[in-house]
């Protein structure tokens, strides 16, 4: 009985953070209007290619979209926002565990997440039918695989963190600067290690 009584206590900073995460955004998507569109939401809906070729589009989010058309019918836009809200409550997830790698304590991991998912602008982007919801993710998900990568610089962890590059730049053209300090990062890594 005393180890759930010690077990409860060990994780009680993530679970206060986690019911704080949630909650709060559970009242804020309550009041949010869900598949808000913007001014910019039609070139992803309407699968702009001429956007793609100028450069001004990138294919993940548009893509995307026709996926959810495929499974959701007339009710697409909001299968979009449920997943933009999905995944970008599992970036929150990714920081903690990003910044508890980086400065390898919970506390502060705790404190990062809760700002960070708790936070309004990353939050109106959830429910908005605009690829900078998915962007903020994305590159989470590569800040954690590449603190990874240079704790444990492995191959697969350096493939991980370049894959998550890849669909970061899919994603949104602007985080096409992560590409070279990624390919720095891993060069550096490799003249410097001994083996």
């Amino acid at each position: 009985m005393k180890q759930d009584k010690n077990w409860g206590k060990q994780w009680l900073p993530e679970a206060l953070s986690a019911f704080a995460v949630l909650f709060f955004r559970f009242v804020y998507y309550k009041n949010a209007v869900i598949a808000e569109l913007a001014d910019d939401s039609a070139s992803y809906i309407n699968l702009n290619w001429e956007g793609f070729q100028r450069g001004e589009r990138m294919p993940l989010y548009p893509l995307l979209i026709r996926f959810h058309r495929l499974l959701w019918k007339n009710h697409y836009l909001e299968g979009v926002v449920c997943c933009q809200i999905l995944v970008s409550l599992i970036a929150v997830v990714f920081l903690y565990k990003a910044v508890k790698l980086a400065v390898r304590n919970r506390l502060i991991a705790c404190m990062a997440a809760v700002f960070w998912g708790c936070y309004p602008g990353v939050m109106g982007y959830d429910t908005v039918i605009l690829s900078e919801s998915l962007a903020l993710s994305l590159s989470v998900f590569l800040l954690y695989f590449t603190v990874r990568y240079i704790r444990h610089s492995t191959g697969k962890n350096g493939g991980r963190m370049l894959f998550a590059a890849f669909l970061a730049v899919c994603q949104k053209s602007a985080l096409f600067i992560y590409v070279p300090a990624t390919f720095v990062l891993l060069a550096m890594q490799f003249f410097l290690q001994k083996e």
